[in-house]
């Protein structure tokens, strides 16, 4: 059976369960001088309340003094100021016109590869003030006066900062991680943090608040923060991961946090310096993560495409996006300004020159857009011989403007047989330290077997017949390895002896591959095999090439192009042989 206590106060006697004694003691309800009955302890006399020592176990000064003091009439200055710099950024971003995008991403908005890839990690903390519209900002604001204000009555005012900081770092370090490729702005996530806070505060010091404030914090807050979660979640463009960690940070800071009527006195100077440290270490470990960022070597990861024959590294948040046969792109997420990419390319080059694969590129790529009107203030450097992958290439530079931002080029044209890789780097002129990352990237690159090789090999070696020989041989030419493209094509002349077409194209890789008389040898067997083949009067023409007989060739050239007009191999090659330039 419970214990009864009887009191007796101005109102009369009353009789509590010790449950409830103990809770009104807490809240200084009952004065130390009332009278008190307690029969285990006083038997049926009476005492007064504070000869018990439970009264003097439960009895805080400190506590009573909060209970009788707390009250949110201060005007909160900490929540004031933070308020007017939010619309004072909102106003000065609002003068260059509607605020989209690229706006918030040059202002400071959450932009994860701008922080991974160039250590901008100041970002977690500008991302915070920033907000794209009127509505944006006046939601957040409203809720954050009203619910912060009564948390900076409740907290020191340099706690109740540090509250916001720590609200702040939750929000956009979470939104880093869960949406990397998500641009965020806004100081919902500081909100969600005052919440959460509130929640904490008033749940922890339910039984010392008066009742008038037990309505407005603590698990009264919770159905405020779950409609809050749910509109977001069932809401387009909402980023709900930053606004859990704003939720969680605050909540977090809050457990630890003391309230103003609560804290012990100490010297102002000391408590003042210790309780600053946070904002020194915060701004600390944001300038030196940054610093090591951009320090460190950017790591990549490796990204293979065994179609295109080529493997190339990129940093593991970016996005790859396969644009068909025979192209790929590589970016880091961001479509205006802040974008940097890496696109690959694989297109026949035939009997034409790397330069002409440059001036395609450049009319299908920048002049065509252009005369289009999309792109302005195109700059272009001449080119310059390179390396990639170990392999001499063609280096082109350059710059555009769009829509008002600038972006720079670095395009490299490996000739690979009778293909041409293109390798174009793109990144944002305003940021370029991003020319380090696209440095670390090129130097990734490495050139594989490609897919229609490796079949090639696995048809001959399963099934090794004709057409797989022959299969295989055209593959190896068309890269360019044209000792063993002969190889191959000779083991399917043996197994078709006697056809000239295939005869022909063997006699080519034999030119190709500088075996001059054997090939001139079948060239001539091919076209005495037959003498009207567009196949083997090309052949002659390379073998008169090959021995230096520069118009024989071009006649053999031109006889291969009056039997077959559309001789693409036999026109590039006759054009090259009579430009000024060709060998």
């Amino acid at each position: 059976m419970a214990a009864f206590i009887r009191i007796r106060t101005l109102a009369g006697e009353e009789a509590l369960d010790l449950e409830e004694f103990e809770s009104r003691v807490r809240r200084g309800e009952i004065a130390g001088h009332c009278q008190v009955c307690f029969p285990p302890v006083t038997g049926e006399g009476w005492v007064r309340t504070d000869q018990l020592d439970l009264f003097h176990r439960l009895q805080d000064p400190r506590k009573l003094y909060f209970a009788r003091a707390f009250n949110l009439g201060r005007f909160p200055r900490v929540t004031a100021v933070f308020v007017t710099l939010d619309i004072a950024l909102y106003l000065v971003m609002g003068l260059g016109g509607p605020i989209e995008q690229d706006a918030l991403v040059a202002w400071g908005a959450k932009v994860a590869p701008l922080m991974l890839d160039l250590g901008q990690l100041w970002r977690l903390v500008t991302a915070n003030l920033l907000h794209q519209n009127a509505l944006h900002i006046a939601s957040n604001l409203f809720i954050l006066f009203n619910v912060g204000g009564a948390l900076e009555n409740a907290y020191r005012r340099l706690d109740y900062a540090l509250l916001l900081l720590a609200s702040a770092l939750g929000t956009t370090l979470l939104s880093v991680l869960a949406r990397p490729d998500a641009v965020t702005a806004g100081a919902s996530g500081i909100v969600y943090g005052a919440l959460g806070a509130a929640v904490v505060f008033g749940m922890k010091y339910r039984e010392l608040l008066p009742q008038r404030y037990r309505r407005v914090l603590g698990e009264s807050t919770i159905p405020i923060v779950l409609v809050f979660l749910y509109i977001g979640f069932t809401s387009s463009g909402v980023d709900n991961w930053a606004h859990l960690g704003g939720l969680l940070a605050g909540a977090l800071c809050a457990l630890f946090m003391t309230p103003r009527l609560l804290v012990r006195a100490a010297p102002k100077a000391r408590s003042t310096a210790l309780r600053s440290l946070p904002f020194f270490g915060a701004g600390a470990a944001l300038l030196l993560g940054g610093l090591w960022l951009q320090w460190q070597p950017v790591r990549l990861q490796m990204s293979a495409d065994d179609l295109l024959g080529i493997e190339l590294g990129a940093p593991a948040h970016w996005r790859r996006e396969a644009e068909g046969a025979g192209a790929l792109e590589l970016h880091n997420g961001l479509a205006g300004l802040g974008r940097a990419s890496v696109s690959v390319r694989v297109e026949p080059l035939g009997e034409g020159s790397v330069e002409q694969a440059i001036r395609g590129w450049l009319d299908q790529q920048l002049w065509a857009e252009e005369r289009a009107g999309a792109l302005a203030e195109v700059t272009l450097g001449a080119p310059v011989g390179s390396t990639l992958a170990g392999v001499g290439a063609t280096r082109l530079e350059g710059s555009y403007s769009e829509e008002g931002t600038t972006t720079r080029f670095r395009g490299f044209f490996l000739a690979r047989g009778e293909l041409v890789h293109e390798v174009v780097y793109q990144w944002p002129a305003e940021y370029p330290a991003y020319e380090r990352v696209i440095e670390r990237m090129e130097s990734s690159i490495r050139l594989l077997e490609p897919r229609s090789l490796r079949e090639a090999r696995g048809r001959a070696m399963v099934a090794p017949g004709r057409d797989s020989f022959e299969m295989l041989g055209e593959t190896l030419g068309q890269l360019g390895e044209h000792r063993a493209a002969a190889a191959g094509l000779e083991e399917a002349f043996a197994r078709a002896a006697g056809e000239p077409q295939l005869r022909a194209r063997l006699a080519r890789h034999l030119l190709a591959s500088g075996q001059t008389e054997a090939g001139c040898r079948g060239a001539e067997q091919a076209l005495q095999a037959a003498p009207g083949s567009a196949p083997a009067l090309e052949a002659m023409g390379r073998c008169a090439l090959a021995r230096g007989e520069r118009r024989a060739a071009a006649d053999w050239l031109r006889q291969t192009l009056e039997v077959a007009p559309g001789h693409r191999s036999a026109q590039a090659l006759l054009e090259s042989l009579l430009s000024p330039t060709g060998d």
